[in-house]
């Protein structure tokens, strides 16, 4: 009897407390306090989420696997198709210039189970990102950045 009514004090005090903290925010509400990323469904398995310049232009790219696609849990958690396809058709040629001739393209840096590798265009470097570990192996996120652009923060 002692612990019920405990149990009921305890939670009684729990929603007391944490309701102030459970309302619904509004967009403006959470813009005051984190950095508005629009993110977009590039595959059915894969988001593309974009930051942007001052002047509107994209200045970083981030591709990784989609965990959630409004109706279902994905626990994927490497990319299923190659980045590098994906950024040069969502980046034009025109807007990303010719990769460059550059022999660390060729390298990749293991280490503790992580593997990392950078591929350069004129006016873009993607950094791509994944295991090496047997059961997690591939690629996990891949990041594009700008060279002559800076994001807002």
């Amino acid at each position: 009897m002692k612990r019920t009514i405990l149990c009921v004090i305890v939670g009684i005090a729990f929603f007391a407390l944490a309701a102030p903290t459970i309302t619904a925010q509004t967009e403006s509400q959470i813009e005051q306090h984190y950095p508005r990323l629009k993110t977009y469904a590039v595959r059915p398995d894969m988001t593309l989420s974009a930051k942007y310049a001052i002047d509107g232009q994209v200045c970083e790219i981030v591709l990784e696997p989609r965990h959630w696609d409004g109706e279902k849990v994905l626990l994927i958690s490497t990319l299923q198709e190659d980045p590098i396809t994906v950024v040069e058709e969502v980046v034009p040629l025109s807007e990303r210039g010719p990769r460059q001739k550059d022999e660390s393209d060729k390298v990749s840096l293991v280490g503790g189970g992580s593997v990392s590798r950078s591929i350069h265009y004129e006016n873009i470097t993607v950094s791509v990102f994944g295991s090496s570990q047997r059961h997690w192996a591939g690629t996990m996120v891949a990041i594009v950045k700008w060279r002559t652009r800076s994001c807002t923060k």
